[in-house]
């Protein structure tokens, strides 16, 4: 099955964008600090592996919290992809999820806006994402978030 890459750069931040419930783990504290929610959300396993990943500049994870749960999250790597070449300063926001029960609400699009506005403020510009071709509600994601026609697949 084809993916499809979009790449978008910003030099200007998402109006609008609700940040409430939205975390950011870009640090080792953070991802402590947040540990109750994360087991509960990735099991002890899939937590200690986010503690790992969180010790690296190069990867983050962002979620979407509503009443103690994860309901919608995302990780970013930072100048690498292992499907296709980036920039050394892009991020590449990969494995978008969003709970079952809570799809249809626009959160994959909301976390999206947040992430790249929290990565603007960081000095990064270029953002690349990518999807399977019949990913639908992804593609919506995507084009809601004005990345436009795809640049390129794998």
């Amino acid at each position: 099955m084809k993916s499809l890459i979009f790449c978008q750069v910003r030099t200007k931040i998402y109006l609008g964008v609700d940040t409430s419930g939205f975390v950011v783990l870009d640090a080792l504290s953070i991802t402590i600090r947040h540990s109750l929610l994360l087991i509960g959300h990735f099991g002890l396993l899939g937590y200690l592996r986010q503690v790992l990943k969180s010790i690296s500049h190069h990867r983050i994870l962002y979620l979407i919290q509503w009443q103690g749960k994860v309901v919608s999250c995302g990780t970013i790597t930072i100048g690498f992809c292992k499907y296709y070449q980036v920039e050394l300063t892009a991020a590449v926001i990969g494995s978008v999820w969003t709970d079952e029960s809570h799809r249809g609400l626009g959160l994959a699009h909301l976390g999206i806006r947040a992430v790249v506005n929290y990565l603007l403020a960081r000095g990064i510009h270029s953002f690349y994402i990518d999807t399977q071709e019949t990913n639908f509600p992804m593609l919506k994601a995507i084009k809601n978030t004005n990345f436009g026609e795809p640049v390129g697949y794998f």
